[in-house]
This record gives C-alpha cells, sequence and structure tokens, in this order.
C-alpha cells in the first residue's frame, strides 16, 4: 500500500469518526518517519528486541508483550533479560504474558504414572513469574487423568491479568477458574474454557484488536501493542516462516494508520497471538 493510499484512509476515518481535519499549510515541514517497531521479531540469526540484537538459532516461537519477550527453541523457552536469553525450566507449557508484561505465567508438569495401558495420572503445577521482582510462585500440583494422546483434565492456561491473576481451564467443555499465589483455585460460575477469550489485549488490558482492521486487503493481521493506543499490524505470507509486506501502526483513538519503514521484512520468524 502506498503512503498517498494510507493519507486517503486516514482521512476517511477520521471523517467517519466525526472529526476535522484543516488544510494542511505548504509551508509546513514534512512529517519525521515512522520509527521502527519496539515488537521483538527474528531474522537472519538475530533476535530483535527493542533496541537489542541476539544471535540466537531460528526459535520456533515468539512470544512478545509490552516489553517482555520469551522464544521457544524446541522444548526449551527462555525469557529476554538484559540483553540476553535466560533460559527457563524443561518441561513448561502454555505460555501465557499479562498486557503489561510484567507477569508471566506458564504449566509445568513435574509427574506422569501409568496406570494401565494408555491411562495416565498427570500432576502439574501453575508457576507465575514477576518480571519486575524475579517473584516465582507455584500452585499445589493438581492431578489429571490423561488418556492416551488426550490431557483432558490437566490444567491450560488463558490468560494472566496485570494484577497477576491467572486464568485457566481444565478442558473445553470444564469450568474455567482462577488462581492467585497462595491461594486455590477459585471457579468461575457459567464459564467454560471455550468462552474465555485470547485475543491480543491493549497495555491496559482493557481493548483487545478484533474485528475488521482499517486496511486495505485480508493478509493483515494483529502483531501486538506498542502502547495502551497504538497496535502494530502486518500484512505476511504465514505460511512457513512469515514473508513480511508491510508493517502498519495504528491509533486507537483516530483510527488512523502509517507505514512503518524498514524491518522486519523478508523471512521472519514473528510473534505469535497467543498472549
Amino acid at each position: 500500500m502506498n503512503r498517498a493510499a494510507y493519507a486517503a484512509l486516514a482521512a476517511a476515518l477520521l471523517l467517519l469518526s466525526g472529526c476535522r481535519r484543516e488544510a494542511a499549510s505548504t509551508s509546513q515541514p514534512a512529517p519525521a518517519p515512522e520509527p521502527p517497531t519496539t515488537i521483538a521479531w527474528w531474522g537472519q540469526g538475530t533476535l530483535h528486541v527493542g533496541g537489542d540484537s541476539i544471535e540466537t538459532r531460528k526459535p520456533d516461537t515468539i512470544r512478545y508483550v509490552a516489553g517482555t519477550t520469551l522464544v521457544r527453541h524446541h522444548e526449551r523457552w527462555a525469557i529476554v533479560v538484559d540483553g540476553r536469553l535466560d533460559r527457563l525450566p524443561l518441561g513448561i507449557y502454555n505460555v501465557v504474558i499479562s498486557p503489561d508484561g510484567r507477569f508471566v505465567a506458564w504449566v509445568v508438569e513435574h509427574t506422569v504414572r501409568q496406570v494401565a495401558e494408555l491411562h495416565f495420572v498427570d500432576a502439574a503445577r501453575v508457576v507465575r513469574r514477576d518480571t519486575e521482582t524475579g517473584d516465582v510462585d507455584r500452585s499445589a500440583s493438581w492431578r489429571a487423568h490423561v488418556e492416551c494422546c488426550d490431557a483432558v483434565g490437566s490444567p491450560s492456561l488463558a490468560r494472566v491479568s496485570n494484577a497477576g491473576l491467572v486464568t485457566g481451564y481444565a478442558n473445553f467443555r470444564g469450568r474455567a477458574w482462577t488462581w492467585r499465589p497462595h491461594r486455590e483455585r477459585t471457579p468461575l460460575r457459567g464459564v467454560t474454557g471455550r468462552q474465555l477469550s485470547t485475543h491480543v489485549r491493549s497495555v491496559d488490558g482493557r481493548h483487545v484488536a478484533i474485528g475488521r482492521l482499517p486496511l486495505e486487503g485480508d493478509d493483515w493481521r494483529v502483531l501486538g501493542w506498542e502502547s495502551p493506543t497504538t497496535v502494530v499490524l502486518v500484512r505476511a505470507t504465514m505460511s512457513g516462516d512469515a514473508q513480511v509486506h508491510e508493517i502498519a501502526r495504528c491509533e486507537k483513538r483516530s483510527h488512523s494508520c502509517t507505514p512503518v519503514p524498514g524491518e522486519p521484512h523478508g523471512h521472519t520468524v514473528l510473534p505469535d497471538r497467543y498472549s
């Protein structure tokens, strides 16, 4: 999409939202170019996190929210701390990050006992890490009966809030629950795992970017929120590695979008949307 198309789109959006736009003076200086996105991405052997560049092999998954970045290589997760990768324990899954990036939560399986052919007893804990203080809290051990490859009953996480409250479920049809350190799980009345939203939330946790995007074409998706009012979109071919074609920064209040020049571009690994 060229700049003229962005300008026309922004003007239409402003008109629809009831805003007036004065004619631009020919003496006004040209606007400053958009800065690169601060959202983490990997390309050509380097993980880019804000202004940091970390040499690492291609990750299977990147999770990024509000300055907190985690990557997964095969079965091992790591969190970016002071420009380096700090590896997390083996055996963790269902990694989620709070909208403001302060809390990270995951599930860790610590025992599996076979009781019959293709029948197992799975014991797991929920772990929550405070990225500001470094404090780590663990839930009590929760048991679940697993048949073959169907982990029905094992805890799955939907999100962790800015207050550190973890929300999860045992299976999509089962009742959802919340957990915070030093307390038991609290069931959510009338809420099942299928009803829990995993949309990308704004930094303050109050908004989600869903529905029709204010850009042309069907191949745009939400890359993440850079601030409480700014969301970054990417137009990319998502088969295998992401082939990035275009990045845009959109303002929630004005519904206007502007192109973001430079990287990421080409074949990259972008953050997934489960965060």
